[in-house]
């Protein structure tokens, strides 16, 4: 491990292939942070040949540590599913950035609930979320879903909303409900709808965004919850339809 330690990053990338896999998850574990952020391994593709075992044996520190351009975006979908809750959880939020759509939509379940707060808020809308695949969608804890912006919000595709989960509709924050377009409100399965809380439903800027079908399916605590407002602004076929 010592030995390990002392090599730089022009050493490291003299390592062949068989030489790195044959570092154990302790001497994988012993890489500075210095080393690894002089632009070696990953520029080769060489952390892609690790083991999983290995991948997760780096450091929040080591993955911090990562050039976001020249290092952290070059790491394939397969190495990015290897990584830990943990170790996402390290990432700063000027990596979160950098990630490209589809290592977002390689971590899996447990690792993408893993985001904080301050990284879910990191995530960019018109790429990252707007690419949000249904399966990532649905796999959104209640609390970040809670923490979706109103840009982000309006990123969000179709198929995500529908794939959306009653209990994360029903934790939407009102500024992403208020930023979604017709198609993307009306992308809301009925009975997830009929989940929305008497708050969200009141707080509805544009209910003529709403289809037939939506103001059919409410529940009449939510009907009672329409204001006198949202009420005068319903179409003539979208009070028939109640």
């Amino acid at each position: 491990s010592a030995q390990v330690r002392s090599l730089n990053a022009s050493q490291l990338n003299l390592m062949e292939d068989f030489q790195l896999q044959a570092l154990t998850t302790t001497q994988v574990r012993a890489l500075t942070a210095g080393s690894l952020s002089n632009g070696s391994l990953v520029a080769s593709g060489q952390l892609n040949d690790l083991t999983d075992a290995k991948l997760r044996a780096l450091t929040t520190r080591q993955i911090a540590a990562l050039d976001n351009t020249t290092q952290l975006t070059k790491l394939g979908t397969k190495a990015i599913a290897a990584l830990s809750s943990t170790q996402v959880k390290g990432l700063t939020t000027g990596q979160i950035e950098v990630l490209t759509s589809e290592q977002i939509n390689a971590l899996e379940s447990e690792d993408l609930q893993a985001l904080t707060r301050v990284q879910v808020s990191a995530l960019v809308a018109t790429s990252q979320i707007a690419n949000l695949s249904s399966l990532q969608a649905a796999k959104l804890s209640i609390q970040q879903v809670e923490w979706l912006s109103s840009d982000q919000g309006a990123a969000l595709s179709d198929d995500a909303i529908q794939a959306l989960t009653s209990d994360q509709v029903a934790h939407l924050s009102i500024a992403a409900i208020n930023s979604f377009t017709s198609d993307q409100i009306q992308s809301i399965d009925l009975v997830d709808f009929s989940k929305l809380t008497t708050r969200q439903i009141s707080s509805i800027s544009d209910v003529t965004k709403l289809s037939i079908a939506q103001i059919n399916a409410l529940e009449t605590s939510q009907v009672r919850a329409l204001t006198k407002s949202q009420v005068s602004s319903l179409t003539s076929d979208q009070i028939n339809g109640m």
